[in-house]
């Protein structure tokens, strides 16, 4: 489809709807239908960072207004959630879990936030630190998702590395590490797949890279 602009994220709904994001708003190209739908103008200090879908909700994080909007699929506009977000850069997440609720990198504070889907905050969990467990840099996590199982892969830029955590903060595995990239690598988008696979989206090599979560050995 023939988008007017640079799109900056995407999202598929499960009736195959993709929700484009367009910097100061969501396009929708539905299937079957020539052309795309507009969602209405953020403003002029938007930047449209991530968008997903949760359930029959559409969920659009704002760098530049530093706000995390809740849509119904038709586009309109039915709150926001959370607040006081720091933002530095323009990395900014959000990603549905499978229990209905919600995460959101709070990139500025090296730190993720869990809400109900009404915006009910749930909890947080995060540390400023290059340690593998914490997040370093200016503003890290840039990128989320959540696996099937409840557990959180996280994508740092700065020292880039890709890492498993339980929903109660807690470090799981390891994904790939800075030897694994490029010094300078950033944009490390992420999604996942069946029940352990990890994609990592590459840009300076354009290519998605598949991870599939190893098994311990007899030594553990």
């Amino acid at each position: 489809w023939d988008l007017d602009g640079e799109p900056s994220c995407v999202a598929a709904g499960p009736d195959g709807t993709l929700y484009v994001g367009m910097t100061d708003r969501v396009d929708v190209v539905a299937p079957g239908i020539d052309g795309t739908t507009a969602w209405p103008d953020l403003g002029s200090q938007a930047v449209v960072t991530s968008v997903a879908v949760a359930g029959t909700e559409v969920l659009v994080a704002d760098a530049g207004n530093r706000m995390v909007l809740r849509f119904d699929a038709g586009g309109r506009l039915a709150g926001t959630i959370g607040s006081g977000y720091s933002v530095p850069s323009p990395y900014f997440d959000v990603a549905g879990s499978p229990d209905g609720t919600l995460w959101v990198a709070d990139t500025g504070r090296r730190a993720l936030r869990h809400y109900s889907m009404e915006g009910k905050p749930l909890g947080s969990w995060g540390s400023s630190s290059l340690d593998i467990a914490g997040f370093g840099g200016c503003c890290n996590p840039v990128h989320i998702a959540v696996c099937a199982c409840g557990s959180i892969v996280t994508a740092e830029k700065g020292l880039p590395r890709v890492k498993v955590y339980g929903p109660d903060g807690r470090l799981s595995a390891v994904v790939a590490g800075p030897a694994d990239f490029a010094p300078d690598e950033s944009g490390l988008d992420l999604a996942t797949r069946a029940a352990n696979e990890v994609l990592v989206l590459v840009p300076s090599r354009r290519v998605v890279r598949v991870y599939v979560k190893k098994e311990a050995d007899a030594g553990g």
